[in-house]
């Protein structure tokens, strides 16, 4: 266990063993109310509270305390079922009994000063980002240093390097996110491969590997396949090609940012929960109050909600339907928190469309196991509506729907942000003279380009056909414009190939500012006339909206 952790983990346990206290305190003065009268309000309090600690308390290492917490519950609720006017004095004599084991439990607890904590395998989040960085392996030639060339521009580090040894010289002393190997699998090629695979550390074992071949077929292939290899490309290849295998290869890799959302009304166990969640790299939202989520979830886009069964104004089944009636979260993944799973209670979440449902206390690998194959799931799903399927970006509807929730989200934090449409310049120039192959390749290069300058909180959508749109979030019209800028000349230095002619292509951007358009129609109409007199000046260029750039745009729409 690494030291932030395990400082995280000693901080919620302090702060969990300070409320023990005034739980504690709460649970005596409850059993004494019992003694001098009975109250079924007294006696569902009591066992709201037993039932929080039956699982929190296995959740931070206490099992005693969990259990009796438990025996507790048990008898409150099957007291519950048959109510009476007055409590006997045997059914008494079991409240004090089981209150007292669970009080002399937490009074053990908050005596200790450094109570043990039950010992765990925590998923260690890696402490490296994914690098750019490629690795070729490749004898001398005009394709690879052009082909390496174009990645440079798209924004990748590049070494090529013609010998094994200094690959693994290359890839010990930083590491890499892809290895190429261009080969034709001859017998001492063979050999050389094999001796680089055995000699690889611990530290570089995991790194995909990609084969370029110039025989592509199955036994070249097969061959691949049994030297490890991730990925295999024929000869003659492309950037892109390269690029959408990068992808795939590295995202197999490495966990996406999730982002899911508590909703539990015990913060110190919410917290706990977020903690083995954020480790290994998901992005957590805590709500104490389930009357905030559909603020939150109309604002974030969640791809999983975590939601405690026992809540204090409501009960999580309650929760659920409300989202399930609102159809932009009808496939959104619930999984159920609780302490016990009851059959018929199980039926009816499961007529709900909850996914699944996680007993008390929690073990962090379970919980993280489940969350990420539930959480792959709802990404995988809201991919195939949501993006555009040649370039991997958003599609038109989902960048709209962005720009309209990043307004909200600025318009509730006062934050300034921008947002870009950028068309490439005679396209249909490019597709007339080298064909919508050669038109394809220079999108999708954009678009590779796009990923790889800008932040990953920027939104960025395929708009339509050669255009595309950015959101710059917490960013103002001059850093944006800065940003664009820096692409703006990348792109105009990428050589394409067709052929054996090169050419080069420029782009045109419109940008525009909130507040200054407060609205995402208005963002979208500022951004486009800008577009427009970007286009009017002579193309290749970029120009920041204002309200004299709209009124002439909006004059141009109207003379068409």
């Amino acid at each position: 266990m690494n030291k932030d952790l395990r400082q995280a983990l000693e901080k919620l346990r302090i702060e969990y063993v300070g409320k023990l206290s005034e739980t504690t305190q709460q649970i005596e003065e409850l059993c004494q109310r019992l003694n001098e009268s009975v109250e079924i309000e007294v006696m569902e309090t009591l066992m709201q509270i037993c039932h929080k600690l039956a699982g929190s308390g296995g959740t931070f290492g206490l099992p005693v305390l969990s259990d009796a917490a438990k025996k507790l519950e048990l008898v409150l609720s099957n007291m519950l079922e048959k109510p009476s006017e007055k409590l006997l004095e045997s059914q008494y004599q079991i409240i004090l009994k089981n209150s007292e084991m669970l009080l002399q439990e937490c009074r053990k607890i908050i005596s200790y000063s450094n109570p043990e904590i039950g010992k765990q395998e925590y998923l260690i989040k890696a402490e490296k980002e994914l690098s750019n960085l490629i690795l070729i392996k490749s004898d001398e030639s005009q394709h690879i240093n052009q082909l390496a060339t174009q990645l440079c521009h798209i924004g990748f580090e590049v070494s090529i390097t013609e010998t094994f040894m200094d690959l693994s010289r290359l890839a010990e002393e930083k590491l890499p996110s892809l290895i190429i190997i261009k080969t034709e699998f001859s017998d001492s090629e063979l050999s050389e491969i094999q001796d680089f695979l055995g000699q690889r550390s611990s530290k570089t074992e995991n790194i995909p590997l990609l084969y370029l071949c110039e025989r592509n077929n199955f036994i070249t292939r097969l061959t691949a396949v049994r030297l490890e290899g991730a990925g295999f490309l024929g000869l003659p290849t492309n950037s892109i090609k390269v690029i959408d295998q990068y992808y795939y290869l590295t995202q197999k890799q490495h966990a996406r940012n999730y982002h899911v959302l508590i909703i539990d009304d015990d913060p110190i166990l919410a917290k706990r929960y977020a903690l083995a969640l954020e480790n290994v790299g998901i992005q957590v939202t805590i709500l104490t109050n389930p009357n905030q989520a559909l603020n939150l979830l109309s604002e974030k886009t969640v791809d999983l909600v975590l939601l405690d069964f026992h809540l204090q104004e409501c009960n999580g089944f309650e929760v659920a339907k409300i989202l399930r009636q609102l159809d932009h979260y009808i496939s959104l993944p619930i999984i159920f928190l609780s302490t016990e799973i009851n059959l018929n209670r199980f039926m009816r979440s499961a007529h709900l469309g909850i996914d699944d449902f996680l007993t008390k206390p929690i073990v962090d690998e379970d919980l993280i196991s489940i969350v990420m194959r539930r959480a792959e799931r709802s990404y995988i799903l809201r991919n195939l509506i949501e993006q555009d399927s040649a370039t991997g970006l958003l599609n038109h509807s989902r960048l709209k729907l962005d720009l309209h929730l990043e307004v909200l989200r600025s318009d509730r934090t006062g934050m300034k942000f921008c947002y870009a449409l950028i068309d490439i310049d005679h396209f249909k120039v490019v597709n007339d003279t080298y064909g919508h192959f050669i038109g394809d390749i220079v999108i999708k290069t954009l678009a590779h380009l796009l990923q790889q300058r800008l932040r990953s909180i920027d939104r960025i959508g395929r708009y339509g056909g050669e255009e595309f749109g950015i959101i710059f979030p917490n960013t103002s019209v001059e850093e944006g414009l800065s940003v664009l800028a820096q692409i703006h000349k990348k792109f105009s230095e990428i050589e394409f190939m067709a052929g054996d002619s090169k050419f080069f292509v420029t782009f045109s951007a419109g940008i525009a500012e909130y507040p200054t358009f407060m609205t995402g129609e208005l963002l979208n109409l500022a951004a486009d006339a800008a577009l427009y007199e970007s286009k009017r000046g002579g193309r290749n260029r970029l120009t920041i909206a204002t309200p004299e750039v709209v009124v002439c745009g909006m004059q141009h729409e109207k003379s068409k």
